[in-house]
């Protein structure tokens, strides 16, 4: 019922911007899979359904968002972890979020967490996080710095992805 609420832009407005829409970050985390998917899905149709209004709330919102965030890429459930990392490269590739894309790629801690993920045992995980790290590496305004080390460690980089 809510993710029908949502397909309207001023309810989603009203979600967005409400004290609970943080608690979507607790119910994605939930033990019980069919509550934690079913908040994930809603939680995703939340911040990609109304492009400009969540680009908006993004930006009003930035540093409570990825604090939060960032806990669901630390997350011990795969499930979690995986989602969350593949819906953080559709948001910043987005060009409505332009602004918070540069925002994110401009913290270098979010460089070294993409980096430890593309380290994670599951191939899955790598693989979403080379999706977010190629954004962080192109647009990063230390570039250079980044191929160079990719370049020292190419080998190691290399022998990761052939698993």
């Amino acid at each position: 019922m809510l993710r029908e609420c949502i397909r309207h832009e001023p309810l989603a407005k009203i979600i967005l911007f409400s004290e609970q829409f943080r608690d979507f970050f607790k119910y994605v985390e939930m033990s019980t899979f069919d509550i934690a998917s079913d908040a994930f899905a809603t939680f995703k149709d939340l911040l990609t359904r109304h492009k400009l209004l969540v680009a908006d709330f993004m930006e009003q919102n930035y540093d409570t968002i990825f604090e939060d965030y960032e806990k669901l890429l630390h997350s011990e459930n795969y499930v979690t972890k995986r989602q969350s990392l593949k819906l953080l490269g559709e948001l910043i590739l987005d060009r409505h979020n332009f602004a918070i894309m540069t925002k994110y790629i401009s913290k270098p801690e979010n460089l070294k967490l993409m980096m430890n993920l593309l380290r994670d045992k599951s191939p899955n995980i790598q693989f979403e996080a080379f999706h977010v790290f190629k954004v962080i590496q192109s647009f990063h305004p230390s570039a250079l710095i980044i191929n160079r080390v990719l370049n020292n460690y190419q080998t190691q980089i290399m022998s990761s992805f052939s698993l």
